[in-house]
């Protein structure tokens, strides 16, 4: 990136725009495929509350937007590729084991909700669940914190990774030795 004559800061938008873009493609292709294999099994979706599906769709695209945005922040650590494979491996693992998406909820200690207290995936989790609860109503008062943390968690994530794209950029001895000697040629 330092070698290209385009600025850093318009090639880092358009990565994670790309990253998001194709993550709420995958998002709304995953919510169409959910509607559709019930159908095609013969299966009515009249019980599927619209208010509540399009809360989900929004839940699931907030979400898929701050997963693009985490893994902007990690790619910014400059490590190596095996490291960040690492450390993403890690944090899904952390999420899905801590959120109630592997397990009941009920069925975690209390250490591990706090600790999916401070992931996106425990609010994404509650979301999902208060816009498609077991009653059948669709509570926007109950949903709304929720996605909101998620889209904060997003935001913060974005912050720290441009905080680390710019500490590279004013320190080039953190980059990775390949974009070093990229910048030196």
């Amino acid at each position: 990136m330092y070698a290209s004559p385009q600025r850093t800061g318009s090639m880092l938008f358009q990565q994670f725009a790309c990253c998001g873009l194709f993550g709420v493609l995958v998002s709304l292709f995953y919510l169409a495929l959910a509607l559709a294999l019930p159908v095609a099994a013969g299966l009515p979706i009249t019980g599927v509350d619209p208010r509540g599906f399009l809360l989900c769709a929004l839940t699931m695209v907030a979400y898929s937007l701050t997963a693009a945005a985490s893994g902007f922040m990690v790619s910014m650590i400059a490590v190596n590729s095996a490291a960040i494979n690492a450390i993403a491996n890690v944090y899904g693992l952390v999420i899905m084991f801590t959120s109630g998406m592997a397990f009941p909820v009920d069925l975690m200690p209390k250490v591990m909700i706090v600790i999916g207290k401070c992931t996106p995936g425990w609010w994404f989790c509650r979301s999902i669940s208060a816009a498609m609860n077991s009653e059948g109503t669709v509570s926007v008062s109950n949903w709304f914190p929720g996605i909101a943390l998620v889209l904060l968690f997003g935001v913060a994530f974005i912050a720290l990774g441009l905080a680390l794209s710019q500490m590279r950029r004013l320190r080039p001895n953190l980059a990775a030795p390949a974009s070093t000697q990229l910048a030196e040629v």
